[in-house]
């Protein structure tokens, strides 16, 4: 059981691409009792059910369920990270592989009085064509193309998700919108995301 009270005038920071997001708690509730779950990843649960948690139906922010969105945006961040460099991966490859499929023709078309005067010509030739297949094909294969189209798409969803959530952190609490109607739409998009991410 965790105890936690008395936040009032204390800072919390995400740190979110080397930048700090600051904002003021002040949380008014005089308890909040927490419970850990152990497991491949640690889930809190919160075993606070005092009225005075809520205002008009919505639950108050505490320091608690900012942690947690707070690291929902910073594993935001890394997913976006690892598909901006994956996107760039899959352009290069589709550089290395379908620019020469394309070159080789037009290079070997220009080029053929000359070949023609080489006794080898006809391995050249061969060899050409194998290569410009070859090429082709793994570019065909992969499409990757598409894929950094993909993982440029994600790594865009995923920023966006976490500027989101620093957005939302920045403000006072006051002016946010509620705790559980925050964290219910994150959670939401997040696992939208993760099961359909390349």
């Amino acid at each position: 059981m965790i105890n936690t009270s008395n936040y009032d005038n204390d800072e919390s920071k995400v740190d979110n691409n080397n930048e700090d997001v600051t904002c003021q708690i002040s949380d008014t509730s005089e308890e909040s009792t927490l419970r850990i779950l152990e497991g491949s990843a640690k889930i809190i649960v919160n075993t606070e059910d005092k009225d005075s948690l809520r205002s008009a139906g919505e639950e108050a922010w505490t320091s608690e369920a900012e942690k947690l969105v707070g690291g929902w945006a910073n594993n935001a961040t890394d997913k976006s990270k690892i598909h901006s460099k994956k996107a760039s991966r899959n352009k290069f490859f589709h550089s290395f592989f379908g620019l020469p499929s394309i070159l080789l023709p037009v290079a070997f078309a220009t080029l053929t009085p000359l070949i023609d005067g080489i006794p080898s010509h006809a391995y050249i030739q061969v060899s050409s064509y194998i290569a410009i297949g070859i090429l082709s094909g793994i570019n065909t294969f992969y499409n990757f193309d598409k894929r950094a189209s993909k993982h440029e798409y994600y790594a865009s969803r995923y920023n966006e998700l976490s500027n989101d959530v620093r957005y939302q952190l920045y403000k006072s609490r006051r002016f946010r919108v509620s705790s559980d109607e925050f964290l219910a739409r994150i959670q939401a998009k997040l696992s939208a995301l993760d099961e359909k991410e390349p």
